[in-house]
C-alpha cells in the first residue's frame, strides 16, 4: 500500500471490486525506512489514518490490529542501519574498508543475533500504541 502513488483511488477501486459486505484485508507498514525506491511514496500509514478514510470511502472498520512494537522496531531499524553500513563501505578505500568490515562483524553480532531475541519481548510491557511497525486492517464493504 506503501508503493502506490495513491492510496485513495486504490480505495476507491476496492470498493468497486469488492459486493457488499465483502472482506479488505490491508496491510501497511507505520515504521519504515525507503525500499523498492523509487516505487516507495509513503512513510506510514497510522490508524487514525484508516479509522478517517476507510469509512469515507464506503468501508466499516472491523479491526486494525498494531503489529510489532517499540522492541521490533528498534531491531528493524538496527538493521536497516547495518545495511547502509555496509553499502557505504564499498566506496571505502583499502584500509578504511578492511577497518569498517571489522567493526561491522563486531557490530553483526548485536544487531542480528542479539538485539532481535531480546528486544521484541519488551514489546508486550511497553505496548504498540505510540510505536509499532504497521497495522493488519480488517474492513467490510458497506452496501
Amino acid at each position: 500500500f506503501e508503493h502506490v502513488v495513491d492510496p485513495m483511488a486504490v480505495l476507491d477501486e476496492f470498493r468497486r471490486l469488492l459486493k457488499p459486505g465483502g472482506m479488505l484485508l490491508l496491510t501497511a507498514p507505520l515504521l519504515s525506512y525507503l525500499h523498492m525506491e523509487p516505487y516507495h511514496f509513503y512513510g506510514g500509514f497510522t490508524h487514525y489514518w484508516y479509522s478517517h478514510w476507510l469509512p469515507r470511502k464506503g468501508f466499516k472498520v472491523e479491526s486494525i490490529t498494531p503489529e510489532g512494537g517499540p522492541g521490533r522496531s528498534c531491531v528493524a531499524f538496527c538493521q536497516a542501519f547495518y545495511a547502509a553500513w555496509a553499502v557505504k563501505e564499498k566506496g571505502l578505500d583499502l584500509l578504511p574498508r578492511m577497518l569498517s568490515k571489522v567493526c561491522r562483524a563486531v557490530a553483526k553480532i548485536p544487531a542480528h543475533l542479539v538485539l532481535p531475541r531480546i528486544l521484541p519481548r519488551f514489546d508486550p510491557w511497553l505496548g504498540n500504541q505510540q510505536i509499532c511497525t504497521g497495522y493488519l486492517v480488517m474492513a467490510t464493504r458497506s452496501s
